[in-house]
């Protein structure tokens, strides 16, 4: 962000507003932590997995959508169409990712 702001050649000390990246940056750590996490077979570990890609990811996400709605509101908002489609595949990767690890679990306690 910065203080001043460059609209079609003009100078001017407005806000300008851009997507909360680091939160998607967040999700896509966490889920690619859960991913390597579906590896051993312990079942701590793919409890934090399933944690990780389910509850934290989709968490940051709904904050990242919240934050966005909120900073589209300002004058000075800088679009970033794409960052919407990451936002849902990112989500979409989290359920799954947690769903395979659901799957590991209940065939443990089944077993």
């Amino acid at each position: 962000m910065s203080a001043t702001c460059r609209r079609n050649g003009v100078v001017s000390n407005e806000f300008t507003a851009v997507p909360p990246r680091t939160l998607l940056s967040g999700a896509l750590f966490c889920v690619a932590v859960s991913v390597a996490l579906l590896l051993p077979d312990v079942f701590v570990v793919h409890l934090l997995g399933y944690l990780l890609s389910s509850f934290l990811t989709i968490g940051l996400v709904a904050m990242f959508r919240r934050l966005d709605t909120e900073r589209r509101g300002h004058v000075g908002y800088v679009a970033q169409p794409r960052l919407d489609l990451s936002a849902t595949v990112l989500a979409g990767s989290g359920v799954l990712v947690a769903a395979l690890h659901v799957w590991w679990i209940a065939t443990e306690l089944a077993g």
